[in-house]
């Protein structure tokens, strides 16, 4: 306002527009604008929602409707004004400046904010639940399942009337994994609520503008259950705030620290009892009485379930590939078999569960359902199995022999091939008898097994019927051959004959002495017919003995054969009170102590911790031996390819596990990796590791000093120190040298 007076000061004086410029530091249409101006008065400011600029005036309604979406999302995640102009120029053709954009964007979100300010000054209004009404509302917390951390979802069930919740843990959102919450919920109170009240967060529907799209499986569920429901407005947590703060109560309460599961089912059910313990005795924050008392009347106003329960699975129609496996619930792969190759199944995708059914209605295949968008790949190695017995040769490279105990993994590979053929179709004839005895795990939950002549779940209409698939005579063919198709599952198999109880003993004790595990031993005893009867005998006969352990140190991955016999213990140094004999008797592994070989290059790490790994496999213990540089980048590529729960599975089933190696620096992201493995073996298995590196330097090898410190602790606490010193045995040995090599 100074320059604009010292302009028309200057022109009352007689200068002129090129003069009064200069002095004014201003161009000279700006000098002549106000020396016209009539009127300075003060204008009043823009007000409303109209843009500063008529280019950006058409498009201003979509903006306050990002910008409105943006309140839902993660403060990170939210459109900024650079965002916002490069949608309007890419999607819109927006011919207007960023600048404009900026200041719109600005504006509307301080207006956007005094609007929410003002709504909540008003206050929230005390709403009042009836018995027997319930809110629904997913969470999320981290599980450390089987080992591996994982972030996983649970669905709460609040009853607002008497402030108890509910809780299931599931590893998606998805409509399968709400109904299936549901149903055990109400399974568990032994009623149905009057209302259940969502919000579109939950996946039962999705808000379009102001309507509300339920997913068929839900309104399947609801009608099967006579549920009424209703939808919040996702804007006004106060409306579902009861179900709001239970999500973070029982977070709090139930999952810190990370709880361990192996089994989600079995911990789901402990986890419903554990949720309304937390109400016993706690007097309602409003109402005075207890908890457990107002729930009372919850549950007195529940409705009675239905007489069946409902099957909660979405059923698709896929067609399978040249091998017989297609895709399902993203890019997870799963396996109907090369006998339904190129052919139409149905598949029900549950919460847990994918199961594979046929085009005559049997149960071809159940998986446990894969989540993620990592690709998976979850093929049936029974499935596997019966191509397998037709061409033996593949035993080699086939998922069958993965998924196999190590001790029948070693007989089958010292196996001729005829007699291998024989042995894999013992266990085709096993496995298909097996499968008769199960029960399917699309079939709702009873207080009992179902029986093997019970119709699946959904063979009754009007709900859960699978869609119909595309039949040919080949596939009737293939399903008609009794115990060895898989509608064996369905039509039921004949009974096993059982083996004398004489060579039951004798079978019981020289399976023992071969260090095979006793479930197995039940479950071949449960299962296997004469004429299996040759098959036991060339195992008995092919390995009398426990002694030869060649097959299992090749699966141990040792990368040459070492023995102690012979090796030099003069300049390897024991801790006080523990020496060599106790070191080879093997008794840190039954205790899973740790053992640290330190010491430079070349003076015998490597060899003897081969050598006890290979002794250790002589005795029946299973062992895995890594290059710790390279188990890291293994762990890395799961993690990529989303195997990283097998491959941990694979470490994890050994008593010894050997790092050789743990000296070159690891990146954080492999670091963390081998921290997981090291973790996870704490107190349950031994590792042995070799290393050049003292203690106080492995924050390099680890590249973090806190993730070195929290390693070493670990090992320290039930672990020894072993150090090898003396002169290099490769240099003492090295032909380059002119030395004799041995």
């Amino acid at each position: 306002m100074d320059k604009i007076d010292d302009i028309r000061r200057l022109g009352r004086g007689g200068a002129s527009v090129a003069s009064i410029a200069r002095e004014t530091g201003v161009s000279e249409p700006t000098v002549r604008k106000y020396l016209r101006e009539t009127d300075l008065s003060e204008r009043p400011p823009a007000v409303g929602r109209a843009p500063e600029s008529p280019l950006l005036e058409p498009f201003a309604a979509l903006v306050d409707s990002w910008l409105l979406e943006d309140r839902r999302c993660w403060y990170k995640q939210r459109h900024t004004a650079k965002r916002v102009f490069d949608r309007l120029v890419a999607e819109k053709g927006f011919e207007g400046s960023y600048s404009t954009v900026r200041r719109y964007v600005r504006r509307r979100r301080e207006e956007l904010a005094a609007e929410l300010d003002a709504r909540e000054a008003q206050g929230f209004l005390l709403l009042d639940w009836l018995p027997g009404e319930c809110q629904v509302d997913f969470g999320q917390a981290d599980f450390r399942v089987r080992g591996v951390v994982t972030r996983g979802h649970f669905l709460v069930v609040t009853f607002p009337h008497s402030n108890v919740g509910l809780a299931q843990v599931f590893w998606g959102e998805t409509a399968e994994c709400v109904c299936q919450g549901l149903r055990d919920v109400f399974e568990f109170l032994g009623g149905v609520p009057l209302r259940a009240v969502f919000d579109n967060a939950t996946e039962v529907g999705r808000r379009v503008g102001a309507e509300m799209r339920t997913s068929a499986l839900f309104r399947r569920f609801a009608a099967h259950y006579g549920l009424d429901y209703s939808f919040t407005n996702p804007y006004s947590g106060n409306e579902k705030g009861s179900v709001e703060n239970k999500v973070g109560t029982l977070r709090r309460n139930l999952f810190v620290p990370v709880p361990q599961v192996w089994d989600v089912k079995a911990y789901n059910e402990r986890l419903l009892g554990t949720c309304l313990a937390l109400s016993d005795g706690k007097p309602h924050y409003r109402k005075g009485a207890s908890e457990s008392e107002l729930f009372g009347d919850d549950r007195a106003a529940l409705s009675p379930l239905p007489a069946a329960p409902f099957a909660c699975v979405t059923w698709l129609t896929r067609r399978c590939d040249k091998q017989g496996s297609f895709r399902a619930g993203g890019e997870h792969r799963y396996s109907a078999g090369p006998v339904n190759a190129s052919r139409e199944v149905a598949v029900a995708m549950g919460a847990f569960d994918v199961t594979v059914v046929g085009a005559g209605g049997e149960v071809v295949a159940e998986y446990p359902r894969e989540w993620g968008d990592a690709p998976t790949d979850s093929a049936d190695p029974m499935l596997q199995l019966r191509l397998l017995c037709v061409r033996p040769g593949g035993w080699r490279d086939s998922v069958v022999r993965g998924s196999l105990p190590e001790q029948l993994v070693a007989f089958l590979d010292s196996e001729s091939p005829a007699d291998l053929g024989a042995d894999l179709r013992a266990l085709r004839d096993v496995s298909a008898r097996l499968c008769s005895s199960t029960t399917s795990m699309v079939a709702p939950r009873r207080s009992g097994p179902r029986a093997a002549s019970t119709p699946p779940p959904w063979s009754s209409p009007p709900l859960g019927r699978p869609p119909a698939t595309r039949s040919s005579s080949t596939t009737s063919r293939s399903t008609s051959r009794g115990t060895t198709g898989p509608s064996s599952c369905w039509r039921g198999a004949p009974p096993v004959p059982r083996i004398p109880d004489a060579e039951r003993e004798e079978f019981s004790s020289r399976a023992r002495s071969l260090f095979i595990s006793k479930a197995t031993i039940a479950w071949f005893l449960e299962t296997a017919t004469s004429s299996s009867s040759a098959s036991r005998s060339r195992m008995f006969s092919g390995a009398p003995e426990p002694a030869d352990a060649r097959p299992a140190a090749g699966h141990a991955r040792f990368p040459v054969p070492k023995a102690v016999e012979g090796f030099d213990w003069s300049n390897v140094r024991f801790p006080e009170g523990w020496g060599r004999d106790e070191m080879l008797s093997l008794d840190f592994v039954e205790r899973a102590e740790d053992l640290v070989f330190h010491g430079p290059t070349g003076r015998g790490k490597t060899h003897v911790a081969t050598a006890l790994g290979i002794e250790a496999t002589r005795r029946g213990v299973p062992v895995r031996f890594f290059q710790t540089a390279a188990l890291v980048l293994q762990l890395g590529k799961a993690k990529r390819e989303g195997t990283l729960d097998r491959l941990l599975a694979d470490v994890g089933r050994a008593k010894l596990a050997i790092l050789d190696e743990t000296d070159s620096g690891l990146d954080v992201d492999g670091a963390r990796l081998l921290y997981q493995v090291i973790s996870d073996s704490y107190e349950r298995r031994s590792i042995v590791f070799t290393t050049n590196v003292e203690f106080s330097r492995w924050g390099t090898v680890f590249a973090d000093d806190k993730l070195a410190a929290a390693i070493v602790d670990r090992v320290v606490h039930h672990g020894r120190l072993v150090e090898f010193g003396g002169p290099s045995h490769r240099l003492e040995e090295s032909l380059m040298l002119g030395k004799s090599g041995s």
